[in-house]
């Protein structure tokens, strides 16, 4: 059999699964963006490959990959993961680099007191317990838990179990879309089990799980905030943010670093753009992260 998975963070780790646990499989992974410069290239190899693979992993809706999947392939798509519930404030703003360096996630609340007026000092006061809870952000696990589990659940891989287990061990984030590898291993094995459930001997693949080096933890790091660390009964691991240590060493960051980092970053940004301002919820919702509405008009005040 001929494996080809195609994907972004995830695609390591898929690819340790196969090796393990499909070991006289023929493997092969490629980034999505490689895969597109491929496809675009017309590349003989990479199309070549394509065309006498067997089975089709990961991203594979994405138009470069679905208009060269052959039909008689087996295709199994995995949705990208992501999980807000321990860390509500982050949000992604495309074409804005993030303050950590590496991608397009920052604080809702930095990025609107920005907008909204705010200096650094008065940023600082708003992550408070207060104001989270103004915002809703200690509401949010339960929703976004079961927005992953139906995204994945709509494509037949039931993550409601391994969730539970997740959880068990505290918070398995590095960012929202990062989290521990064994993650990712656990949630194509779901994937996989579906199609070959006589190929998969549970003992060997939790063995096989043990030994996926854990290469997330090198990128770029978000911490849980204390006050909803505490509200879920754990400890805040880590307790600061961190540039990716990918290729140097990573620059760690506490709260009055990381606003500071965000507002230098935004001074330079030409323009926010109406979509960045919409995705951020519009302007009145601007001014209420920013502690200006009036439900939590003095929440600065009390911080």
């Amino acid at each position: 059999m001929k494996v080809l998975i195609v994907g972004n963070c995830s695609t390591r780790a898929f690819t340790e699964f196969f090796k393990k646990c499909f070991p006289n499989w023929e493997t092969r992974a490629v980034l999505l963006v490689q895969a597109n410069d491929w496809v675009e290239e017309q590349n003989e190899a990479f199309l070549s490959y394509v065309e006498s693979a067997d089975v089709f992993v990961g991203l594979t809706d994405r138009e470069c990959i679905k208009s060269i999947v052959p039909t008689s392939a087996l295709n199994v798509f995995i949705p990208s993961f992501d999980f807000f519930g321990y860390l509500p404030d982050c949000i992604f703003l495309p074409g804005i680099t993030s303050p950590l360096g590496l991608g397009v996630i920052h604080s809702r609340i930095a990025a609107s007191a920005y907008l909204a007026g705010r200096n650094e000092e008065e940023t600082l006061k708003l992550f408070n317990k207060e104001h989270f809870n103004l915002l809703g952000y200690f509401d949010e696990f339960d929703k976004c838990r079961d927005k992953l589990l139906s995204k994945f659940n709509a494509h037949d891989i039931d993550l409601s179990e391994k969730f539970e287990s997740w959880t068990q061990d505290g918070n398995f984030l590095y960012t929202v879309n990062h989290p521990h590898t064994s993650i990712f291993f656990d949630i194509v094995h779901i994937a996989m089990k579906n199609h070959f459930p006589d190929m998969l001997n549970s003992n060997d693949v939790e063995s096989a799980r043990l030994t996926v080096e854990n290469y997330m933890a090198d990128s770029v790091i978000w911490p849980m905030y204390p006050e909803i660390a505490e509200y879920h009964g754990l400890v805040t691991t880590p307790d600061k943010w961190r540039t990716s240590q990918i290729h140097e060493q990573g620059k760690h960051m506490n709260l009055e670093q990381f606003i500071h980092s965000s507002f230098e970053l935004y001074k330079g940004v030409n323009k926010f753009t109406e979509s960045t301002i919409s995705k951020l919820g519009g302007m009145n919702e601007i001014r209420r992260l920013a502690g200006y509405d009036s439900l939590d008009a003095n929440v600065i005040q009390q911080a």
